[in-house]
């Protein structure tokens, strides 16, 4: 009679681990989805920023700036 007590409490156990499993499963999947459908941005004193996703946006949106800043700089320069 022991032996059949401890069988049904082992599967009593597995089935559990099982639910378990099937939970922890299905919440990193609904957090995956929500990560990869989330918004790429930056959030500072002004608030949250979008960033633009294109093709090596960082390296377009650093010439731009870069590019800005010169321009600026020369423009204050030609005012003196």
């Amino acid at each position: 009679m022991a032996d059949g007590i401890g069988c049904a409490a082992l599967r009593g156990m597995l089935l559990a681990l099982g639910i378990i499993a099937v939970i922890a499963m299905g919440a990193l999947g609904v957090i995956t989805r929500s990560l990869s459908k989330s918004p790429e941005g930056y959030e500072d004193e002004q608030g949250f920023h979008l960033i633009r996703s294109t093709k090596g946006s960082a390296v377009l949106l650093r010439r731009k700036s870069r590019q800005t800043h010169a321009g600026s700089l020369k423009g204050a320069r030609a005012n003196v």
